[in-house]
Parts: C-alpha cells; sequence; structure tokens
C-alpha cells in the first residue's frame, strides 16, 4: 500500500512515539516528563526546528519527530519533516511522513511526487506509477510525475521479459531467453539493473559478446556510460568473466568525461568499479593495462584527493603495495573528499594493511578515519571489523598485533597453560594431505601409502585429504587411495560454509578466549585447524604425518595434543619460491611463525627429503637446534615402477619416431617454475644441431598450449610430442635417450630418480636437492645457470658419446637403488614415529574396494 489512508492513526502514532522514545534515551539519558507538554514548549521546538534545517537537519528532523507524537496532523511539520529526511537520504522513514501528508492533503501534489521519488528509488515500480499517476491526475501536465511514470511502466515491463527469460533459461531454452531479453532491453534500453541481469542471462546462454556490443551501442554521454558500465562490470563478475572487467573499465573510463565533470552519484558509480577491479585483479601482478590505466588517468584529471585514490587503487590491484600507499599519502594533502562520496584516504590505507594483515599498521591508520564513516559505511565496517575484534582478542599480547601470528599466540599460550585432554589410539597414524593430485609430494604420499597400509608395525591409517574437488587435478590418485582401503575423508566440502567453532568442537567449552582465537583465524588456516582438530578428536591417533605446507594441520595436531606430528616438505624453504609481496605477509609470514611456535612448545619435527632443503628450512625458521630437521629421501617402488626392459619399440612406433631417431624427453607440470619456454628453447637448438631428434614431455598443465603453439611455429610439429598425462610413466622414458630438466627451483624431483632407474641419463638445473640424487658426472650432467644453449651443450655431449650414456645408466641404477628403495625409507619413517619395535597385534587389509570418501560435513552433521 502507498495511501497515507491505509496506515492507522494508531500504527502513525506508536511509530512516532517509538522513535521519540528512542531519542531521548540516546540523547538525553532519561525518560521523558509526565504530563503533556505546553503549546508554547512545542512552539519553541518548532521554532528551533526550523531555525536548524539549513546546517544540522539530522538534528531538526529528530525534533520534529518528536513534536509529531503530539501533533501528528501538523501539514507543516510533516511536510518540513519529509523535506529534511529526503535531504537526509533517510527515504523509507520520509515515506511515512508523504503517506500521511498524501493522507491529510490529497489534493497536495507535493506528497504524491516525493512517493512516486521513493517508490522509484526503490526499485517499486508499481507504486511509483501509482503515485505519479495520483499527481498527473491533480496537475495533468506535471513533467517529472510523467517521466518517472513512463520509466516505471518500463522497468516493470522489462523486469517482467526477464523473468520469462529467465525461466526459459533455466529449461535451457536459449532462443526463447535470449527473446525475452531482447524485450527488456527494448522496454527500458538504458536502465542499469536490467541491463546488468540481461547480460546475467545472456552469459547464461552463451551470448555474453550479445551484450557486449549491446552496451557499446549504448555508449552516450559520460552519465548513461557509467550506469550502464556499472551494470555491465557486476554482471562480468556475476558470471565468472573477472578477466574481462579490467579491458572493460579501461574502456568506460576512456569515455568518461574527467572526473572534475561528473556529479557525486556518478563518482560513487567509479568508486564501485574501482573497488571491484581491485577485488578481482589484485592477485595478478604487474599489467601493461593497468600501467596504461593509470596513466590515462592522470593524464586526463588534475590532482587531487579523488585521483590520488584512483591511482593508488590501480597500483593496489598491480600488487604495488609502496606505490599505492605513496598515491594515499599524497592524496591526503589535498582537500578532504566530500562526505557524500564515503570515501577516505585515511580509511583506504587501513583497508590496504588489513589486506596484507599488518593490522598494527591498520589500526593507527583506522584511528585517523572520521569516527562516523567506521559506523555507517558498510565497506570499512567489513573490511576492518577483525582489525578491532582480533586487537580487543589480543590486549594482553605484547608487542603490536600481528595477524595471524598474535591469535596463534593466544591458541598456543591457552593450550600451554591448560592442555586438552586427547586419549590417542596406540599404533594408529593419519596422514594429512591438501589433495590428491599429480605433483611430487602427492605421490609420495600415495607410494608410502601402498607400503604402509601392508606393514604390521601400524594398525590404522586414516588420510584427510583437503580437496580432490576444488580445482581440477585435485582427484588424480582418488582411484588408487579407494583400491587400497584407506580410511579417505576429503574434509574440504563446502569450504566456503564458515564451520561454527562451538558447535563444532564442543571439546573446547568452557574455553572462551581459544574458541575466541581460532574463531578469527584466516579463513583458509581457520577451517584447516577446526575441520582437522573434529576429525582427529574423531580418530585419535598417536601419529600425524603431515604433507605439503599445511601449517593449520601441525596448529590443530598441537591443540588437541596429539602425542607425535611432523611436517613432510619436499622442496626449498618458502624463500627461495619467489613468492609476492601479498603472499608473504598473509600465507608465508604465518606458516613460518606457527612452525616456531611449535618447535618451541612442542615435539614438531620438520622433515624434508634432501640436505640442501632441510638447511633452507632451519635458516628460514631461524631455529637453532638441527635435531628438529630431518632428511628422509623420496621413497620410490621400483618394483610397482616397473622393470627396464629395454627400449620400448612399440611406442616409437606408434608416435612415428624412427627406431635410431634420439629422443629428449621430459615429465613435468607446465607450470612457471618448470620453465618449459626454457625446455623448448633447448630442444630447438637440439633440434637444430641433431635434425632427427624428436622430444617428449609427458604432463600437463596452463603453460601446454602455449608451449604447442611455439612448436607449430618453429616447424617442430613433427618431431615434438605432448601426450599430457600418462597412466605408465615407465612406458615412456623406455623411449628416451636423456631426460631434460629446466626448473628454477626443486626439492628433490621423482622424475630424475625415475629415469635412472630404466637407465636414461639426465640433464638437469644445479638447484635444491638435485645433486644429492644423481652421481653427478657419472650419471647426470648439471647446469648452474638457465641458459638454453648451456642445456643444449650438454644434451648434445651426451648424444655424442654414447659409451658414456652407457656407463651413466648402469651408474644411475646402482645408486638410486642404493639410495631411494622404499623399504628402507619406510623404515627410517617407522624409526620418526617411534614404530621401530611394536609391531601392531591387527594387519590392515593390502587391498579392497571402499566406496565414496567421506564427507567432513556429512560426519559433522
Amino acid at each position: 500500500m502507498v495511501h497515507g489512508r491505509s496506515r492507522t492513526p494508531a500504527r502513525w502514532m506508536e511509530t512516532l512515539r517509538a522513535f521519540a522514545r528512542r531519542i531521548r534515551r540516546r540523547v538525553a539519558g532519561s525518560t521523558p516528563a509526565a504530563g503533556k507538554p505546553s503549546a508554547a514548549s512545542w512552539q519553541e521546538k518548532e521554532a528551533q526546528a526550523l531555525a536548524l534545517r539549513a546546517e544540522q537537519p539530522r538534528a531538526a528532523a529528530e525534533l520534529i519527530r518528536e513534536i509529531l507524537v503530539d501533533r501528528p496532523d501538523s501539514i507543516r511539520l510533516l511536510r518540513a519533516g519529509g523535506r529534511l529526511l529526503m535531504k537526509t537520504g533517510d527515504h523509507e522513514s520520509a515515506k511515512d511522513y508523504w503517506e500521511r501528508l498524501a493522507g491529510l492533503a490529497p489534493d497536495a501534489p507535493e506528497p504524491h511526487l516525493q512517493l512516486a521519488r521513493i517508490h522509484w528509488r526503490a526499485q517499486r515500480c508499481l507504486e511509483s506509477v501509482v503515485c505519479a499517476d495520483r499527481l498527473l491526475a491533480l496537475q495533468p501536465a506535471h513533467q517529472e510525475a510523467r517521466r518517472l511514470r513512463d520509466q516505471a511502466r518500463a522497468k516493470a515491463l522489462a523486469t517482467s521479459w526477464l523473468e520469462a527469460a529467465g525461466r526459459a533459461a533455466a529449461f535451457a531454452n536459449a532462443a526463447s531467453a535470449a527473446r525475452g531479453v531482447n524485450e527488456a532491453l527494448n522496454s527500458a534500453p538504458r536502465d542499469a539493473d536490467i541491463f546488468s541481469d540481461a547480460v546475467a542471462l545472456l552469459q547464461k546462454c552463451v551470448r555474453l559478446h550479445d551484450a557486449v556490443s549491446l552496451w557499446k551501442a549504448c555508449r552516450h554521454d559520460g552519465s548513461v556510460n557509467l550506469s550502464l558500465g556499472l551494470g555491465l562490470l557486476r554482471a562480468l563478475d556475476a558470471v565468472g568473466q573477472a578477466d574481462r572487467i579490467l579491458e572493460t573499465f579501461a574502456q568506460i573510463l576512456s569515455d568518461a568525461p574527467p572526473f572534475a565533470a561528473l556529479a557525486a552519484r556518478d563518482l560513487r558509480r567509479v568508486i564501485e568499479m574501482v573497488r571491484l577491479l581491485v577485488q578481482r585483479s589484485s592477485a595478478q601482478g604487474p599489467s601493461s593495462v593497468l600501467e596504461h590505466l593509470g596513466s590515462t588517468v592522470a593524464a586526463r584529471n588534475a590532482p587531487g584527493g579523488f585521483v590520488s585514490w584512483i591511482l593508488g587503487s590501480i597500483a593496489l590491484a598491480r600488487a604495488d603495495r609502496s606505490a599505492a600507499l605513496a598515491h594515499f599519502d599524497e592524496g591526503l594533502g589535498h582537500p578532504r573528499l566530500p562526505a557524500e562520496l564515503a570515501l577516505d584516504l585515511h580509511a583506504e590505507k587501513a583497508v590496504l594493511f588489513a589486506s596484507y594483515h599488518l593490522f598494527a599498521e591498520a589500526l593507527d591508520a583506522s584511528r585517523q578515519m572520521p569516527p562516523e564513516l567506521l559506523q555507517t559505511d558498510r565497506y570499512y565496517q567489513r573490511r576492518l571489523e577483525i582489525v578491532s575484534k582480533v586487537s580487543a582478542a589480543c590486549d594482553t599480547s605484547p608487542g603490536p598485533i600481528t595477524y595471524p601470528e598474535s591469535l596463534v599466540d593466544v591458541i598456543v599460550e591457552e593450550c600451554s597453560r591448560a592442555p586438552v585432554a586427547y586419549a590417542a589410539r596406540p599404533r594408529e597414524m593419519a596422514m594429512v594431505s591438501r589433495c590428491l593430485g599429480q605433483g611430487g609430494g602427492e605421490r609420495q604420499s600415495i607410494t608410502l601409502l601402498r607400503r604402509m597400509i601392508r606393514d604390521t608395525r601400524l594398525a590404522k591409517i586414516s588420510l584427510f585429504v583437503r580437496s580432490t574437488h576444488m580445482r581440477q587435478g585435485d582427484d588424480f590418485f582418488l582411484p588408487v587411495v579407494r583400491e587400497m582401503g584407506l580410511d579417505l575423508t576429503v574434509y574440504g566440502r563446502g569450504w566456503h560454509d564458515r564451520s561454527d567453532v562451538a558447535q563444532a568442537l564442543p571439546e573446547l567449552r568452557g574455553r572462551p578466549r581459544l574458541q575466541q582465537a581460532i574463531d578469527l583465524l584466516p579463513i583458509t588456516l581457520r577451517e584447516d585447524v577446526v575441520r582437522l582438530c573434529r576429525l582427529l578428536f574423531d580418530h585419535r591417533p598417536e601419529i600425524v604425518h603431515v604433507w605439503q605446507d599445511l601449517p593449520g594441520a601441525v596448529l590443530a595436531c598441537f591443540i588437541v595434543g596429539v602425542p607425535r606430528f611432523l611436517i613432510r616438505r619436499g622442496s626449498l624453504s618458502p624463500d627461495h619460491w619467489g613468492y609476492s609481496e601479498r603472499q608473504v605477509e598473509t600465507q608465508i609470514r604465518p606458516m613460518r611463525h606457527v612452525i616456531r611456535c611449535l618447535l618451541e612448545r612442542s615435539g614438531l619435527l620438520v622433515l624434508n627429503n634432501s640436505t640442501e632443503c632441510s638447511r633452507t628450512d632451519q635458516v628460514w625458521t631461524s631455529w637453532p637446534d638441527p635435531s628438529r630437521f630431518m632428511v628422509i629421501r623420496n621413497a620410490v617402488d621400483f618394483g610397482k615402477l616397473g622393470a627396464n626392459g629395454g627400449r620400448n619399440a612399440a611406442l616409437r612406433r606408434s608416435l612415428g619416431i624412427p627406431q635410431d631417431a634420439p629422443v629428449i624427453g621430459g615429465a613435468f607440470r607446465m607450470v612457471a617454475v618448470k620453465r618449459p619456454e626454457v625446455w623448448f628453447e633447448t630442444a630447438r637448438l637440439v633440434g637444430a644441431a641433431c635434425p632427427q631428434a624428436h622430444f617428449v614431455i609427458i604432463g600437463d598443465g596452463p603453460l601446454s598450449a602455449a608451449i604447442a603453439d611455439l612448436a607449430a611455429r618453429n616447424g617442430l610439429s613433427g618431431r615434438f610430442h605432448l601426450p599430457g598425462r600418462v597412466s605408465e610413466v615407465g612406458d615412456w622414458y623406455r623411449i628416451m635417450n636423456v631426460m631434460l630438466l629446466t626448473s628454477s627451483r626443486e626439492g628433490t624431483p621423482n622424475v630424475i630418480i625415475e629415469a635412472q632407474h630404466f637407465g636414461v641419463p639426465s640433464v638437469a638445473t644445479d638447484v635444491g636437492g638435485i645433486s644429492e640424487i644423481v652421481a653427478v658426472g657419472e650419471s647426470a650432467l648439471l647446469v648452474p645457470g638457465d641458459s638454453a644453449q648451456d642445456y643444449a651443450e650438454k644434451v648434445l655431449w651426451i648424444l655424442d658419446n654414447p659409451d658414456w650414456a652407457e656407463a651413466a645408466a648402469r651408474h644411475g641404477q646402482d645408486y638410486v637403488h642404493r639410495m631411494f628403495d622404499i623399504g628402507g625409507i619406510v623404515d627410517q619413517f617407522m624409526d620418526v614415529y617411534g614404530m621401530a619395535d611394536r609391531p601392531a597385534t591387527a594387519r590392515q587389509p593390502e587391498v579392497s574396494t571402499v566406496p565414496e570418501p567421506a564427507d567432513f560435513n556429512s560426519k559433522a552433521a
């Protein structure tokens, strides 16, 4: 209902009285005096309210609300109050005034106009049409009423068409959906909300290019462009086309006039677009498009606080924190931005620091922002709420607040002061892994599990895996795990459904400080801790073996009180991996702190697979005791890998490779750290010097297509083979003459070990632990730099020296069988587990068939 007569007098009076009670309690702090005030006192208040209208509209509106409790039919006060509330932006409260006024003075045009505006602003199209029609009945020539009615009718019709299009899209009827979208856009061609919904539907029908073309056709003046452009960016984000946001935003700004010529509502649209750009681009690193966008903004606009904020945000999207802070600081030298923009550079600095987990700096910056902004602006509230909560939770911590390190300190302190009760089940072990993908760490865990599940020294093995579903390929080894009959739990289902700490971990009841510290951890660390604590309480293993870098897993072990736990890394320490500044601050720094805390307060062991990698771990953690860092080499089940049955002539024939042609092979994921472009350039040089040579890379990844394109453009397609993932790697090693690995970083690459087992000499980068897994100069040649020419020379030397290659095959086999045989490696792990001389009373089944892996959420339920 929109007309004032629909609101009963009793309801109207109760609404006003409730307003007055809240105002009195907040402002005066006391209850109203008994009795009805005199007319003179209300006249004084009315005069005071009218005097405050220009400079203090909110205070004036509150005074008028008080007066209206006893004078609800005052047309003059209702009109003044409604105008004041409209001026302060409280349109829904103003609606009550205008509805009451419309009932008291139905022939007055202003209430109907204001109600039409309010309903249109709130997208209540039919109500807006009704109010506009009432005004037009009084004043048929009223232009704004006619415009509002036409707009609202068009929007209502367009909404109906979109609803019909949505139903058609739900039934995969792309043609009907597209017709509905076209009708909607014809009905309201310049409405940003309709346009945004239309783009989403067109994307659902795989017709995004139609929406983009339509948007370009609607580009007229700056105001229209910004309105429709914001709708397009929202839709692109909603339908998973975030990679197009930057390009589209740059085009929008190129069409828009300088910022100084834009109205406040258009500047707010720019603010929302920039924030969306930062949100979707901050992890992408430097971009030439972003740099060009910054230059364009600076060239087209005069210096000022708003321009400085735009430039700082673009720098933040490039992951350049220093440049972003410099721009924000420069902007603080200009006049403060208008309050109606709800944009403050101190607040922006606080948000930036918080996003990098620099909470001490975020607190300092937030103290300089206007207090009312933090109370009223949802954008800043959502992003800075965690800062104040963590500060309060860690108020007794010495030194500045760091996140999440200060919370980890609270957790460790609480669990050390009063350990949680935990009754471990003897000889039971749990392994924790991030996923079951095709990586080296995952392969190692599967290799060990195949052997350990038959080992009578362990009574039971459970496997907790975060993901077999989050990324493509996370389930690569899932069929193998199922065949082993392991107790498998995938604990990352519904990863973005925030776990309730108190409900998930009733064992921590009565420990509010500990619960709060866990609850405030960053989402990934928090969910690892909560979900793994639950699994550990349910399974109660005596030993937990954590694979890969999962600090939340070892922290969960400490919280519940697992007697013996270790983390098994398989590479150089994280400071060698070239992480971005944001990754260092938000992931690597907290991981280091967790490991250091547990080295100090528990028996945590840090294992690695090479002496060099273990040395870097100790240096990275700055931990003085080397006994807490151990080396256990990678295990290889050579029997499972297969015997070296000589050259695989059948596979060569199937690939069209002559039997006497040299084959240079590689086995790795096509990712940047493996430097496939260097591998290809080496192949090109070798191919030029040895035209009969062929090249094979087994494995896939995001750079596979780029390497295939390089081969085609360089005329090597017929000699360059990219089979992708293969199930029987041994068959492929047996067609190779040389194994080539050009990685920039490595720990202990299994492919080099496996190649030596099959008698294939290697050429590899001298990084990480590679020199420890080959007989240098006898079974492999190492390259100290990154020059493709150096790799090519080593490969060609091996091809030109068949006697050395034959001897290298024997040396390599002897070396790896001595160093990496699975039986000896398992014994070393059993010794670390404390199981070396503790046979179990029962043996696990060697192989069985199991159903789908258990789901953490279903277990918790």
